[in-house]
């Protein structure tokens, strides 16, 4: 009979049908594989739960919340989960292999963290993905890093679920469930974020986390924890659409097909003045783009090999084709050297 394993993934998915078997295949194809993985449906009207459940690997749970929202979903899993220590995760994202074994030895070797986080890369909805060129190495955390210059990725956290219980860590004044929970469990142990980019971060900019209301809930925990990084964050009544971003990635990539797509949705945003002027730049052609790859070296990079290593997981829609074992592919740690990122602002 197998016992507790020392982690659980936990996975909230509301409305992820598109999205969460991809999630799913790159957790079970971790090279730590001693974990349960909770699938914590709440109130999808889509087949997330359908999807979830087409996983047969024992180690898949699915549970179907209802209409809890993620901090329902949170919170059922610190209160319920037997395992010391919980693995964050999201229904749009995916895991590099080594995710949880670079974490869980980072965890053996500091006795003293409550959490540990990692630096992440990002995927567009072209397909394109980009690391993040590291401008700090893997640290201690300390409020004002959390506040304000972390690179860390929340879903990309593993942390101590006896200690997130004790400091009730899910603050009932935010509809976020990380940010507040982080400062609280610094007071009852140190955090620790890792430089390699061990998260795929998913582009999403219909997500929760583009929203002006996420950022404005961002400021009021900030004030009521950090108020000191309030000087960081100033009102604002409106916030650039994330497709200007994703523009500016794809002019790295210099893919005019996908320039012009994101100028599109960024003037259906309400920012036709920044989709004409992203458009243009689309017609520069290959010196253009080099330009723009040149400027940004020392902040994005595409990674094509990274394309290709997470290809097989991104055209996953079920757990069919992975059930009774996972393909060699997906498992066998990719031929890379020690990788690097950084962001000031993260997910």
């Amino acid at each position: 009979m197998r016992g507790i394993p020392p982690i659980t993934v936990i996975l909230p998915a509301h409305n992820a049908e598109a999205t969460i078997a991809q999630a799913i295949g790159s957790t079970l194809a971790q090279t730590y594989t001693d974990f349960e993985l909770w699938v914590l449906e709440n109130g999808s009207a889509d087949h997330t739960g359908e999807v979830a459940r087409s996983f047969t690997d024992p180690r898949v749970k699915v549970f179907e919340l209802g209409p809890v929202g993620l901090r329902g979903a949170m919170q059922f899993a610190i209160e319920n989960v037997p395992s010391e220590w919980l693995a964050r995760m999201d229904a749009d994202d995916l895991m590099f292999p080594e995710r949880l074994k670079v974490e869980m030895n980072v965890i053996r070797e500091r006795p003293e963290l409550v959490f540990v986080g990692t630096a992440f890369a990002l995927l567009t909805p072209a397909g394109h993905i980009f690391q993040m060129i590291a401008s700090h190495q893997s640290r201690e955390l300390n409020t004002s890093l959390i506040a304000k210059g972390r690179f860390f990725a929340n879903p990309s956290t593993i942390f101590n679920r006896r200690v997130a219980l004790e400091v009730s860590s899910l603050d009932p004044e935010f509809a976020m469930d990380d940010i507040p929970m982080w400062f609280r469990m610094l007071k009852r142990g140190k955090g620790w974020e890792i430089a390699e980019p061990l998260h795929l971060y998913r582009l999403n900019p219909n997500s929760w986390s583009q929203d002006l209301r996420f950022y404005r809930d961002q400021c009021r925990a900030r004030a009521k924890y950090a108020p000191e990084s309030l000087k960081y964050f100033p009102a604002v009544d409106r916030i650039m659409s994330k497709w200007h971003f994703i523009a500016s990635l794809e002019l790295i990539a210099g893919d005019k097909s996908a320039i012009r797509w994101a100028a599109d949705y960024l003037e259906k945003d309400g920012f036709p003045k920044a989709a004409r002027l992203i458009r243009s730049r689309s017609y520069l052609g290959p010196m253009g783009y080099l330009y723009y790859k040149a400027r940004s070296r020392n902040k994005y990079r595409r990674r094509p090999d990274w394309e290709q290593f997470f290809r097989p997981l991104l055209t996953m829609t079920n757990g069919v084709s992975v059930n009774g074992g996972m393909s060699e592919s997906l498992i066998r740690p990719y031929d890379e050297p020690a990788m690097t990122a950084s962001a000031e602002d993260s997910v």
